[in-house]
């Protein structure tokens, strides 16, 4: 079987490695980046089958990532996208990213807002790839 690859790209390495180990129990090779050039060359040398970014860091390029994966930077068709937010910045996010994101990860991070956000994310097919630990 062969695993989903997951990149993550957020700039504070204790959430990449959290979201990584989550993502890994979950069934997929999951990979962090810190922003978008980090993303790009990620994802240049291996096919990425889903992305998680926060969509709200400045530093991250969160929504100019978004923007080169509607351009089909990563892929065509495109990855789906899940957005991670916080809670008091839900409804700001998604209404600016509505169309650029599959699915959003609502924070603080827990296995139960994660599995939500794959359900949501991933076509059907790919559900019973997934094998969660």
């Amino acid at each position: 079987m062969n695993l989903l690859r997951a990149l993550v790209v957020h700039c504070d390495d204790d959430v990449g490695t959290r979201l990584t180990g989550m993502l890994a129990l979950c069934g997929f090779d999951a990979i962090v980046a810190k922003d978008t050039l980090g993303a790009l060359r990620l994802a240049s040398e291996d096919g990425i089958d889903l992305i998680v970014t926060d969509i709200d860091d400045a530093k991250l390029g969160g929504l100019e990532l978004l923007d080169l994966v509607g351009r089909g930077v990563f892929g065509a068709p495109p990855p789906p996208v899940i957005g991670c937010v916080s809670q008091k910045d839900v409804a700001v996010s998604q209404r600016s990213s509505r169309v650029l994101c599959t699915a959003f990860l609502n924070l603080p991070l827990t296995m139960e807002n994660l599995i939500a956000a794959l359900d949501s994310a991933l076509p059907v097919d790919h559900h019973d790839e997934r094998q969660i630990a």
